[in-house]
């Protein structure tokens, strides 16, 4: 389908917003210089206290197995892995 329509002069439609496209939210701005989402790193002090929440909740003694089992499962499901723990 492809050649059948680069003979034809026709390019495949694009779906999406490429960055370079002027923003979907009428301003006149490029996407990137508009609503492009902005990843924003954590600081030093954020990731200590996650550590420390983490830590927390890893020495509690009132944690049965069956809690302790779903923390982790859910820990390595948003990406943290369990070298960060030690």
């Amino acid at each position: 389908m492809g050649d059948a329509m680069a003979k034809k002069g026709l390019k495949p439609k694009r779906v999406g917003v490429d960055r370079n496209d002027l923003c979907s939210c009428g301003s006149g701005k490029k996407y990137k210089k508009c609503c492009k989402p902005v990843y924003h790193p954590k600081t030093d002090e954020e990731l200590a206290e996650e550590k420390r929440i983490r830590d927390e909740k890893l020495s509690d003694p009132g944690m049965s197995v069956n809690s302790l089992e779903r923390y982790l499962h859910y820990m390595r499901t948003v990406g943290i892995r369990e070298d960060m723990f030690k």
